[in-house]
């Protein structure tokens, strides 16, 4: 049995080792109390997780080059959920395998979407002198999401053709961001792996800072890509 507190009628798990267990005797929607969570043994399902003021979700390193395993396979909902990858020192920071939707969730350090589809709503990115990278997710959706920092604030790499939705968004660059070749970033920065194609599609009301050489630019020279709404 996993321990639980009752907080106007609804129960509310308070760490990891509850939630895995809550999760494996078949609970589909869970409230979680302020804490910070390594999350595991959460494959595999479909979910809602509710957070509740500071609840913090560190993604770690599990032996992947950075990938999380503990939403592997699975399908998620996110409220009001910060995630923090500062402490992960592999290049894919980010849930293995994992189906998401993040409501008024925040990003603090780089953000990887190995897979499968995202969709994030009124969510902030915090990525430091990084950036969130669309790495083998087939479609990534951007509804009134905001960006706090350098420029460069989404990479479209990896091994997917995929689809990039950005609708009213603001990008809030406070400087200029560079490559390694010292080329100044736009906001959708499009390297792609192989011959992997990308569309973009703008829609809403869109914004930039000055900080930004554009909404995207093509880092490798490769053509086909699509870019609606410009």
């Amino acid at each position: 049995i996993y321990s639980y507190a009752i907080i106007d009628g609804e129960h509310y798990v308070a760490d990891a080792e509850s939630l895995a267990l809550a999760v494996k005797e078949g609970a589909t929607e869970i409230n979680l109390l302020p804490e910070e969570y390594d999350v595991y043994g959460c494959g595999g399902k479909n979910l809602v997780l509710n957070g509740r003021e500071e609840v913090v979700f560190k993604i770690m390193n599990d032996g992947e080059a950075g990938l999380d395993a503990a939403f592997d396979g699975s399908t998620v909902t996110f409220n009001n959920i910060t995630f923090n990858t500062l402490n992960n020192t592999g290049s894919y920071k980010g849930y293995t395998r994992l189906t998401g939707i993040y409501n008024n969730c925040n990003f603090i350090g780089e953000y990887c979407s190995s897979n499968n589809t995202h969709t994030f709503n009124n969510c902030t990115f915090d990525t430091r002198n990084g950036y969130f990278w669309t790495w083998g997710a087939t479609s990534v959706t951007f509804n009134g999401c905001e960006w706090g920092t350098n420029s460069k604030a989404i990479l479209a790499h990896g091994g997917a053709n995929t689809v990039i939705n950005i609708n009213n968004c603001k990008f809030n660059a406070k400087e200029k961001g560079y490559t390694g070749a010292g080329d100044w970033t736009s906001v959708v920065e499009i390297d792609p792996a192989g011959s992997n194609l990308y569309t973009i599609n703008f829609t809403g009301e869109n914004t930039k800072t000055e900080f930004y050489s554009g909404w995207t630019r093509v880092k490798d020279g490769s053509t086909g890509h699509i870019i609606n709404g410009l």
